[in-house]
């Protein structure tokens, strides 16, 4: 008689803390089937008794079932011989293989969950630390993996009897619930008053206190999911002011939480998109149009000072969820950090570093281990696709792709300057960090190393490779060499902008499609070939071949990274060959400043750079939109919004040649004309976007292509994006980020794709000096 089939699945991909466990439990309990399931750090182990056609079904069942939040990438199933089981049970996790799986993301408040917290008759009822198999912590709790209770920090929190039994109880939804806790074994919360350090403990009172310290406009310091967030009564102007003077944040813009959408529908124009994102598990920020009724009463020009949008977000937490159920009104909620610092999340340097902005505290005993600011999207209108402008808790570290087939290698690619993110590559599987800010400060770069070792730690990871941008200045770029020294790891650097482009070509699976594809690369500035600044950048990939096809004229960058805090002086320098201009400029600068400038553009051989950024700078400036930005893309977001105000678009007639310099010369002279003419803003804002559209279009019809990519921050531009789209949507395919970010925050996986490449042959640099195209063979 023939021995009984059996089969092991290895199950890879979005597995852990999802509830995937639990669901083939319950079938396998349903069906009669007869095996085990378990944990590893390589994913999901399966063994199941029957033929290969029964399992194929029992596959397929699963696949059709998965948990809402489980993404399998893909599975090795193998015949094995042994004692056939007499039921199935869920095996106590394995730790003995190397780590192979995705990173479970952090997810926000489920609707069940919310609504036991609300219902007065349910044990959970005001419990501040509701979770479930749906929701709540993951990936800012695991010490390491695999991921169960242990080795989380709940495994300082005892779990009580009744807990205990909804995690043994197969019918129940916390079954196997590693997050799992109630009143009786509760994660303690701590109100602390900020001036006389006085603490309360009781939950109910903590709840009171915020709400009362909300009405009468005082500064919440309330500890999240990935740090503490500052909150406020968004209705009240004083206490808005009161923040920004308190953050030194005087125009950037606020995000609010509303209690619920109903609220939230008072104020904004609630589209299915919208609401789609809202009530998702990853509850990002949503960047919405102002809508026309404004019911709740917010001052917006107080919230988001010159702008037609907002940025709202629903309760992620329950705590958060019972301080506005408390006080019933939408309330200002930013990262609690200093400006130029990174998001606080420990209770110790949050109070130290939230003295004189926070009045109160609420702190809680569950330990975060990597901070998270929100995620951002910006909703860009019903027929286009939303654009990630932050990408962190509830996204990351999870990248739901595959798009170095074959890689089995390991790498660690650091990104860049602005926007930090990082990657690692490691057995298939890539893993991207969340936006860890713009590395300017001590405190930034230190979070960044923190989050680097926290991840290569989980991941059991210590790379072949460590990868950096061309710039030599970036403290990734040297943070990457003393890596590599001190661990004698190979350390190979790429250039910026192309990995700009490589990412969105990535994230396509194009990297190895042969077909001619135009990159569309506008940012403020990264490091050239040539030795300029780059920024606005047109490349020709074809093969495995990128050329720098074409370029915006390089203008003097003034004073480095001033010029990217002062509009005015990007306006001085593209308009230095423009003498009617003179008149329109000198009106930004005092008659003593102006001369010092003017002085400094007839400098011998100034640093040149061919960025998009500052020519969207420059042009706000001329339109007296921004002579000097108290934060990054205050300009241009001006500019857009102001684009988005006119009765009408069109575009500038802008002769250039579709290769080399494009000289936009001719262009800027007529912006100047329309400005001394008296013609609206709004009008020479709209056809400015236009014309960009436009020659986007010549250059890519010039280039033969049908597919054009686009990446660069000033692709986080939601009118340009339209723009595009409804010029050049019919007759090209055009390609822009699905997961990631266009700005920086995609650079380590551009810099992971070039590598990639590189594997494949040899990767330099050519310059031709009759044309100045650039090739780059990989």
């Amino acid at each position: 008689m023939n021995d009984p089939e059996q089969y092991h699945i290895h199950i890879r991909g979005q597995v852990q803390g999802v509830g995937f466990r639990p669901l083939v439990f319950q079938m396998a309990q349903k069906q009669g089937w007869t095996g085990w399931i378990s944990n590893g750090k390589d994913g999901v182990h399966l063994e199941m008794d029957g033929d290969r056609k029964t399992i194929a079904e029992r596959i397929r069942l699963i696949r059709d079932h998965l948990p809402d939040y489980a993404r399998i990438l893909d599975m090795d199933i193998r015949r094995i011989h042994g004692s056939p089981s007499s039921d199935f049970t869920i095996r106590k996790s394995e730790d003995g293989a190397p780590s192979d799986l995705v990173l479970t993301p952090d997810r926000g408040l489920c609707p069940s969950c919310r609504s036991e917290i609300r219902d007065p008759d349910n044990r959970r009822a005001g419990y501040a630390f509701t979770t479930c198999l749906q929701c709540g912590p993951r990936y800012s709790i695991t010490h390491r993996l695999p991921y169960d209770r242990e080795r989380t920090t709940m495994s300082a929190f005892p779990i009580c009897p009744t807990c205990h039994a909804e995690y043994e109880d197969v019918k129940d939804r916390r079954y196997f619930s590693q997050t799992n806790s109630c009143p009786a074994c509760a994660i303690p919360m701590t109100w602390e008053d900020g001036q006389t350090h006085q603490r309360i403990s009781d939950a109910r009172s903590v709840v009171d206190l915020a709400a009362d310290a909300l009405g009468s406009g005082q500064i919440l310091a309330v500890k999240g999911l990935g740090g503490y967030l500052l909150l406020a009564d968004a209705r009240n102007p004083e206490a808005i002011q009161t923040l920004r003077q308190r953050k030194h944040r005087p125009d950037k813009p606020f995000a609010l939480m509303y209690p619920d959408l109903a609220m939230l529908g008072g104020d904004i124009a609630l589209h299915p998109e919208i609401r789609e994102l809202l009530t998702s598990p990853e509850a990002p920020i949503v960047l919405c149009p102002i809508g026309a009724q404004n019911r709740s009463g917010i001052p917006l020009e107080d919230i988001a000072p010159g702008l037609d949008q907002i940025g709202v977000m629903l309760p992620n937490t329950p705590l958060f969820a019972l301080i506005l159920e408390a006080f019933p009104h939408p309330v200002v909620a930013t990262s609690a950090n200093l400006s130029g610092s990174p998001i606080l999340y420990q209770e110790a340097e949050a109070r130290q570093g939230l003295a004189g902005i926070a009045d109160h505290f609420i702190h809680h005993d569950r330990e975060i281990l990597v901070p998270q600011d929100d995620s951002v999207i910006r909703w860009t209108g019903p027929a286009s696709a939303p654009i990630v402008i932050r990408r962190s808790r509830g996204y990351a570290p999870a990248y739901i792709h595959q798009s170095f087939p074959g890689w089995q290698g390991s790498a660690l690619a650091l990104g860049a300057h602005m926007k930090g993110a990082l990657a690692i590559q490691h057995k298939g599987l890539t893993h991207i960090s969340q936006y860890l800010g713009n590395l300017e400060s001590f405190e930034a770069e230190e979070s960044f190393k923190h989050v680097t070792r926290h991840l290569l730690s989980i991941l059991e990871v210590q790379p072949d490779v460590i990868l950096t941008d061309d710039h030599p200045g970036y403290f990734t770029s040297r943070f990457g060499a003393s890596l590599a020294n001190t661990t004698d790891t190979p350390l190979r650097t790429y250039g910026h902008h192309l990995a700009h482009f490589a990412a969105v070509l990535a994230e396509h699976d194009l990297l190895r499609d042969p077909e001619p594809t135009l990159g569309v690369i506008w940012d403020g500035t990264g490091y050239g070939d040539d030795g300029t600044m780059w920024g606005g950048e047109f490349f020709l990939r074809y093969g495995r071949t990128y050329h720098r096809l074409a370029y915006l004229k390089p203008f003097p960058l003034i004073l480095g990274d001033k010029m990217a805090r002062e509009p005015r002086l990007s306006a001085l320098s593209i308009t230095a060959e423009i003498a009617d201009a003179t008149p329109l400029v000198d009106t930004l600068f005092s008659e003593k400043v102006i001369r010092f400038y003017r002085t400094l553009l007839r400098e011998d051989d100034p640093m040149m750079s061919s960025s998009a950024g500052r020519l969207f700078d420059g042009v706000a400036a001329l339109l007296g939109l921004a002579g000097t930005q108290t934060h990054e893309g205050q300009a241009a977001l001006r500019l857009e919004t102001m684009a988005t105000r006119a009765s009408h678009t069109g575009a500038y007639p802008w002769q250039t040649g579709t290769e080399g310099a494009l000289d936009w010369t001719g262009l800027i002279h007529q912006i100047v004309a329309d400005c001394q003419a008296g013609r609206a803003p709004a009008e020479i804002a709209a056809a400015f976007h236009g014309s960009l559209a436009q020659k986007i279009g010549q250059i890519a019809r010039a280039a033969g292509v049908r597919r054009i990519a686009l990446s660069g921050g000033v692709w986080q531009n939601a009118l340009l994006n339209r723009m595009v789209e409804r010029q050049l949507g019919g007759d090209f395919n055009l390609l822009r980020h699905r997961q990631l970010s266009p700005n920086d925050e995609n650079i380590p996986l551009g810099q992971l794709a070039l590598h990639w490449q590189s594997q494949e042959g040899d990767y330099r640099t050519q310059k031709n000096e009759v044309s100045h195209v650039f090739a780059h063979q990989i």
